[in-house]
């Protein structure tokens, strides 16, 4: 190993072990899963009566917390330990094809987004699968939605009946989960339309602030995503999705641990199996 690539590493490991003492302080200050406990919660009363950025406010659409509400009927700590369990080991999975001591690291990077129990993992595992079973999406679509950067790499790269099966899921998805509450979904609209704009521009990477407002930021994801399909890079698609977060934090960095499978991705049949009926021009 070169002298950088060793530097690299080491900062990487120091950053990974800063993160994951963060990560337990968090804890003891709020306890863990203080993310999750607003799914769990979500039902109590009205799903948007906590107004975005307070505690246990519900920010994902009507349908995310149908299909949750069965575990909700659980005791907490039973809530807790299925996310948080889930999330430790959708981070293993992502991470395995890394060398074992930057698997361990970047699985302690990603501690403060297993114990807070949010779904940031749940999007990287996501984009995995989504280059083969692009319905997968829909869980980006029906949470973070902006995110939802796998209809732009179907349409960049032509991949019309990619693009279909993803648009089909989801128009019955959202077909279902409006006839079971219709009410919720004009609540969680004028939630969006109200809320819009509430975030601050700021990228926060405690202890410090960046400035990157998401109008320079959404547009830049999606000219990544289109030189990623163009180019046949889909790690790059993780880098769009955070990119596209309205609001982006540590956390929010967990998407990146979809890289070691993306890049295991690149020209292979999961990326380019509607190619043949691609035009030249777009290959």
């Amino acid at each position: 190993m070169s002298v950088r690539r060793r530097l690299l590493r080491d900062a990487f490991l120091v950053l990974a072990v800063y993160l994951a003492i963060q990560a337990v302080a968090m804890c003891a200050e709020y306890g863990i899963g203080w993310d999750a406990h607003a799914y769990y919660v979500a039902w109590s009363g009205g799903l948007y009566e906590a107004l975005p950025g307070s505690v246990d406010a519900y920010n994902y659409s009507p349908l995310f917390a149908q299909v949750i509400w069965p575990l909700t009927l659980l005791p907490w700590a039973f809530f807790c330990a299925v996310l948080v369990g889930a999330a430790g080991a959708g981070v293993a999975w992502l991470l395995r094809p890394l060398p074992l001591v930057l698997g361990v690291g970047g699985w302690l990077a990603c501690l403060h987004e297993i114990l807070s129990g949010n779904i940031f993992w749940l999007l990287a595992v996501m984009a995995v699968v989504g280059f083969s079973h692009a319905s997968a999406w829909c869980v980006a679509a029906f949470t973070k939605v902006l995110p939802c950067m796998g209809p732009v790499w179907f349409l960049a790269r032509g991949e019309w009946r990619r693009l279909a099966t993803f648009a089909v899921t989801a128009l019955a998805l959202l077909t279902v989960s409006v006839l079971i509450s219709p009410q919720a979904w004009l609540d969680w609209v004028d939630f969006l339309r109200t809320s819009a704009g509430d975030s601050s521009g700021l990228i926060y990477l405690s202890p410090v602030a960046i400035p990157f407002p998401l109008a320079v930021r959404f547009p830049l994801a999606l000219v990544v995503v289109v030189v990623a399909a163009r180019t046949d890079r889909p790690w790059l698609v993780s880098v769009a999705m955070v990119l596209a977060s309205p609001v982006v934090g540590w956390g929010t960095f967990a998407m990146l641990a979809a890289i070691p499978r993306l890049r295991g991705l690149g020209g292979s049949s999961a990326t380019t199996g509607s190619r043949s009926s691609m035009p030249t021009a777009v290959v």
